[in-house]
């Protein structure tokens, strides 16, 4: 199975993948629509691939005055999630981030993620300094009452592991390994 989260910021990396072999995390990678190749899938597993998991983006009340990013990130995301099941023959599921994550803060949705993991994992997300990043954007949010936010905001600029942790609990809640 490969996890997708959208992605298509213009300085960002594209959307984040996680592979999956059975129930455990076994790659994760950054893809662009038009320039995902097919040695890019099968580095990612696509001999283990049955289905793409792709997060779709919904239009509600924090997204109102956006609804052009909500377009694009539906787009990258669909894009890569429909070339991966045609190149490998899976099928494709949805699921909007309310039916997955709820209304969970990033840094407090990471942290439960981080529970559920195992140390192999964890090292394939950064390890030690993962964590410390999560739990510091989790105490930055409380503090402040999480007024910027429940997104990446608290995160540092530049850290778009925020993204590929997304990729993951989306595969992990996909497994039933993640409430």
């Amino acid at each position: 199975m490969i996890a997708i989260d959208p992605g298509c910021a213009k300085r960002g990396k594209g959307s984040a993948c996680a592979a999956f072999r059975g129930s455990r995390l076994a790659g994760i990678r950054f893809a662009r629509p038009c320039a995902i190749h097919v040695a890019q899938i099968a580095e990612l597993g696509a001999e283990y691939l049955d289905r793409v998991i792709v997060e779709r983006p919904q239009v509600d009340a924090r997204t109102q005055g956006r609804e052009r990013a909500v377009v694009d990130l539906a787009w990258a995301g669909a894009a890569i999630a429909y070339w991966i099941a045609g190149v490998a023959g899976a099928r494709v599921e949805e699921l909007t981030p309310t039916a997955w994550k709820g209304n969970a803060r990033k840094p407090q949705h990471h942290a439960r993620l981080w529970a559920v993991l195992t140390p192999a994992e964890r090292a394939l997300l950064g390890g030690d300094a993962t964590l410390r990043t999560i739990e510091t954007a989790k105490r930055a949010g409380a503090a402040e009452r999480w007024r910027r936010g429940g997104g990446a905001a608290y995160y540092p600029a530049g850290f778009e592991t925020h993204n590929l942790l997304d990729a993951v609990a989306l595969g992990c809640f996909a497994l039933g390994r993640l409430p």
